[in-house]
């Protein structure tokens, strides 16, 4: 149970919603929507990295935040027995190897954070039933978001006594394999791509740095409305729901929310090399 007051974490709460239903338009979605519904018993956890550039360095934040997707990643996989290639429809030599898999998607996840391409990700645990509106009950959501600050003026008076763990933080429930895990879950793995590099994203994802090629297939909505019903009854109660306390540092960018298919950006990438044929040596 969360610790402050009820009104001030319904005023973060709505600030910072990853409700999209506005950002989302007809014109901007991509394929079928899928709208992953809250429930009063869902499970809201965020980590939100805060990202400072200087003229010197860019700060570490999102690699910080980066490594806790894969270890939130591996956490899932294992607890509740995820096929995570099969999950985000990857290359099917992966099957075989679901470790160097997890690798490489962090990586990548990594450099869509860094470079940009997008805001914020998301780990998705719903139901497989859907309700009677088509939507799928969200049992738990972890989120990741970077904010970037250019000034340090804004931020902090010194920059040097801010260590990267006061600068990447943790909000909300963990994830309970008891009451999340039931074998009749759906995994998804959802990225909320940036707009402002829309112009540059083909030439700057690819390969080195990107090991898969991220193609939309389906736009994804969140409805929280639930959640904040139930934060408007705990007020009364003096309870606090099992909901997250995002930082509300600046407003959220715009941007669609997708679920993705992986491919290799080049195609012979991660496959067997033929065996070496013999030189013939002349006498």
């Amino acid at each position: 149970m969360m610790s402050g007051t009820t009104s001030g974490m319904n005023n973060m709460y709505s600030m910072n919603s990853m409700n999209n239903s506005n950002n989302t338009s007809a014109s901007m979605s991509v394929g079928p929507v899928t709208t992953y519904a809250a429930t009063s018993e869902t499970t809201i956890h965020h980590t939100v990295g805060i990202e400072v550039m200087t003229a010197k360095s860019l700060l570490s934040a999102t690699e910080r935040v980066a490594a806790y997707i894969y270890e939130d990643l591996r956490e899932l996989a294992a607890k509740i027995n995820i096929n995570l290639p099969e999950a985000m429809q990857a290359p099917p030599i992966y099957a075989h190897d679901p470790n160097l898999f997890q690798r490489l998607l962090s990586l990548d996840i990594e450099h869509l954070l860094r470079d940009q391409h997008v805001t914020d990700v998301a780990l998705l645990l719903g139901d497989a039933t859907l309700t009677a509106d088509g939507q799928v009950p969200l049992r738990y959501r972890s989120s990741y978001h970077i904010e970037r600050l250019v000034d340090w003026a804004n931020s902090v008076d010194d920059p040097d006594t801010i260590s990267l763990r006061s600068r990447v933080t943790r909000h909300g429930g963990r994830f309970d394999p008891l009451l999340h895990g039931r074998p009749d879950g759906q995994f998804a793995l959802a990225v909320k791509w940036n707009p402002q590099t829309a112009s540059t994203r083909e030439i700057g994802m690819r390969y080195p740095r990107y090991h898969f090629r991220w193609t939309p297939i389906g736009t994804v909505v969140f409805d929280d409305e639930a959640l904040l019903a139930a934060a408007n009854t705990a007020s009364a109660t003096n309870t606090v729901p099992n909901i997250s306390q995002p930082l509300a540092a600046s407003p959220r960018a715009t941007g669609v929310w997708t679920l993705n298919t992986l491919t290799h950006t080049v195609p012979h990438a991660y496959r067997p090399r033929p065996p070496r044929k013999r030189r013939l040596v002349s006498m």
